[in-house]
């Protein structure tokens, strides 16, 4: 058997490997400043089918770090999803492209997020039939939200008070 020692007959005295370190102690919990909870979180993707559950496994991941409550975490993952699905479906239907994800959370409480894509804007259908309904999801999973779009793309902002 090989570990970080070099493997040596019964009764014999390990030597350290030269192609390995001896193994390190952990730092004593004291010795570790606390780096308290994520406050941001910034990644881009390119705006492909992947990016969707790419995108919702790391806002999930900052949600925990971030120490949000449980029900903004969820609403926060769920919006995230939406808007992101949107930017990959809607915003480069027709051409590539990435996708942005900026998550934040204030001192305060205040947790932010905004996906933006630089794909093209698609209007909103008079009868989305059984699909369509992301935005309003979003409006109402977040306790703000809007949307701005123009040549350069399409941004959704969604913000979630403390309390």
């Amino acid at each position: 058997m090989v570990n970080s020692l070099s493997s040596a007959p019964a009764g014999a005295t390990p030597v350290p490997s030269p192609r390995r370190s001896a193994p390190v102690a952990p730092a004593d919990a004291a010795d570790t400043p606390a780096l308290g909870p994520c406050t941001e979180l910034r990644e881009m993707r390119t705006a492909v089918i992947a990016a969707v559950p790419a995108l919702r496994q790391l806002a999930r991941a900052w949600a925990d770090t971030a120490e949000l409550d449980p029900v903004t975490a969820e609403a926060l993952v769920l919006a995230v999803d939406e808007a992101v699905t949107n930017a990959v479906e809607h915003g480069h239907r027709d051409r590539p492209g990435l996708v942005r994800l900026v998550l934040t959370r204030a001192d305060s409480g205040e947790t932010t997020a905004v996906v933006a894509d630089a794909g093209t804007w698609r209007p909103i259908p008079e009868d989305p039939g059984f699909r369509g309904r992301g935005l309003a999801l979003i409006d109402r999973l977040a306790d703000d939200s809007h949307v701005s779009h123009g040549p350069h793309g399409t941004t959704v902002h969604m913000t979630w008070y403390p309390g």
